[in-house]
């Protein structure tokens, strides 16, 4: 898997990824919620640093630095050989979704379905009605009585 950390570049990986499978394969989209992990401690000393910054209950507080690097973990592949992702931060996501649904709608229209216009469905049909019906069924019965 390729991380593309510039968005504008990925937006045109994925534009190209759809161009080339435009008819012979499908192409995935993943999007998954991206939170920085903390790191732990590595010695006894920086957990005693850890243990100082503990608000007075004893539970650590989620730093306001991990709330602005939360973002959006997006995948994209062919299903073979092509595989790219980037991290999309919360401040950025709204204009890149904005862009990314621009590609994707241009790329969908070849795959849906037009629909067709048949010389049936094309000549209009002649509609009957309800009186018209009984007055040929009571001409059959009628024509059958005589006929007897």
């Amino acid at each position: 898997m390729v991380y593309i950390n510039n968005k504008h570049e990925f937006i045109t990986k994925v534009s190209q990824l759809y161009s080339e499978n435009k008819d012979k394969h499908s192409v995935w989209m993943t999007f998954k919620k991206f939170t920085p992990k903390e790191q732990k401690p590595k010695s006894e000393k920086q957990q005693h640093f850890d243990s100082l910054k503990k608000s007075s209950s004893g539970i650590k507080k989620k730093s306001s630095a991990n709330k602005l690097n939360e973002g959006c973990l997006i995948r994209v592949t062919n299903g073979k050989d092509k595989k790219f992702s980037t991290i999309v931060l919360n401040k950025d996501l709204a204009t890149f979704q904005s862009t990314l649904f621009n590609i994707l709608r241009d790329h969908m229209t070849s795959t849906l379905k037009q629909p067709s216009i048949t010389a049936a469905a094309a000549t209009p049909v002649p509609v009957t009605s309800s009186a018209t019906k009984k007055d040929n069924t009571d001409k059959k019965k009628k024509k059958k009585k005589t006929d007897l």
